[in-house]
């Protein structure tokens, strides 16, 4: 909102503690409840993926990471919209698909579970093939962490030939994930962590998780957040 833009968040259950001017959408009318999967390790990152690519076939907008700190308002009026994290590492943070793109339906293909992703490394493919064989299903819980959404959107966008739409790093992941805590270090300002039109920077919540909740050093642009109650 800081950025310009109205911002839904959709969620099963209200939490406490919603800024003023936040919509609050009940996210049964994307997926139901009973569709939630999660990742062996427990993660729900699996559905979280699932939900966005569905936010899309439903045409309700960019879908945004709750990781993802706007600089500016995104005014890119694309198609296609995500960028690269890496070289080569197409992120789904930030995500906007034509609803009838044949990308967007094979990407919500996977969770059918009724094909063996090719993008899967030798030995967790053959895993996934023996399981599909076995049991029916593919088991996307068992699979490596990532498998629906970076990798699949990388592999998938290449093979649909869209993968130019990709902006650079800079515009949307100027802060590698390698380099998450630097906002824990008052020696680097935003500025140091950003480029002159980065759009946005990912926080990568993964790797902060366990200090972005304790008192962050002052000047520290972990410390402007906590001041913005971000």
């Amino acid at each position: 909102m800081r950025a310009g833009h109205p911002l839904i968040l959709y969620c099963y259950d209200e939490p406490a503690g919603i800024p003023e001017g936040v919509e609050v959408r009940d996210a049964a009318t994307i997926l139901p409840r009973e569709s939630i999967i999660r990742h062996r390790t427990g993660s729900v990152s699996l559905f979280s993926n699932w939900f966005r690519y569905e936010l899309q076939r439903q045409g309700a907008g960019i879908w945004i990471d709750s990781d993802i700190y706007l600089l500016r308002p995104i005014t890119e009026n694309r198609s296609f919209l995500f960028g690269f994290e890496d070289v080569g590492i197409i992120n789904t943070a930030i995500l906007r698909l034509p609803p009838d793109s044949s990308l967007l339906k094979r990407l919500l293909k996977i969770f059918e579970e009724d094909s063996v992703p090719a993008w899967l490394p030798r030995r967790p493919r053959l895993n996934a093939w023996w399981r599909l064989k076995t049991q029916g299903r593919t088991g996307l819980s068992e699979m490596p962490w990532g498998v629906t959404g970076p990798r699949a959107l990388t592999a998938l966008a290449a093979e649909e030939g869209v993968t130019h739409w990709a902006l650079p790093p800079h515009i949307f992941y100027p802060l590698h994930y390698t380099q998450a805590d630097r906002i824990l270090d008052p020696a680097f300002s935003l500025a140091d962590m950003t480029a002159s039109d980065s759009v946005a920077i990912h926080l990568w919540n993964e790797n902060i998780k366990h200090f972005k909740d304790k008192p962050a050093p002052p000047g520290s642009f972990l410390a402007q957040l906590q001041a913005e109650g971000a």
